[in-house]
């Protein structure tokens, strides 16, 4: 007797539970939904933007751009939202909306580009050791070996390239920009 009360009771919760939930699974697909669309742009060209960003904030409904810069967003219940569209390069933009009933809205957004600093940064390498060879074997020849010539200083050895002669042993200088060497002993700079 007892175990025929428990499968009663068991029934009935079993029901009672169908029954509980039934009404909240018809009021939500009874909601009624909407759709919105748009286009972003850079707010400067004009040009379309491609793979931005276009989602409603505190939710997981959102879009990427296509190519023509147009976006779809579906079956969004009603209400408010902000709208807000994202693209690295560009600064956020975000706009208050509501949607109610058979709203199809189409929007343009357009996004300014935001200026990205970057710290400097400064790139060196050393030399060759065949280059710095070379620079020497040219003051040499160049400059010469006097008193006067240890006292001469190539300004911008930077510009000098060197390449082997068509002779075994020679040397080939050429530069890219006027090479500059200044004469302290005799008092003047040339190029």
């Amino acid at each position: 007797m007892n175990s025929l009360i428990q499968r009663k009771w068991g029934v009935l919760f079993v029901g009672l539970v169908c029954i509980t939930f039934i009404p909240l699974d018809t009021q939500s697909q009874i909601q009624p939904r909407v759709r919105i669309s748009g286009t972003v742009t850079d707010a400067s060209t004009g040009e379309p933007l491609h793979l931005a960003n276009v989602f409603l904030s505190e939710t997981t409904m959102g879009a990427a751009t296509d190519e023509q810069g147009h976006f779809i967003i579906s079956t969004i219940p009603w209400g408010t939202y902000e709208l807000v569209t994202t693209m690295m390069g560009y600064e956020s933009h975000v706009i208050k909306i509501r949607l109610t009933a058979n709203d199809e809205k189409e929007y343009i957004l357009k996004l300014k580009q935001e200026a990205i600093s970057l710290p400097a940064v400064e790139i060196s390498a050393p030399r060759p050791k065949e280059w710095r060879k070379h620079l020497e074997k040219f003051k040499d020849i160049f400059l010469g070996k006097s008193g006067n010539a240890r006292k001469c200083k190539i300004i911008n050895p930077e510009v000098l390239d060197f390449t082997s002669g068509t002779t075994p042993g020679s040397l080939r200088a050429s530069v890219c920009e006027p090479l500059e060497i200044e004469n302290k002993a005799l008092g003047y700079r040339i190029f």
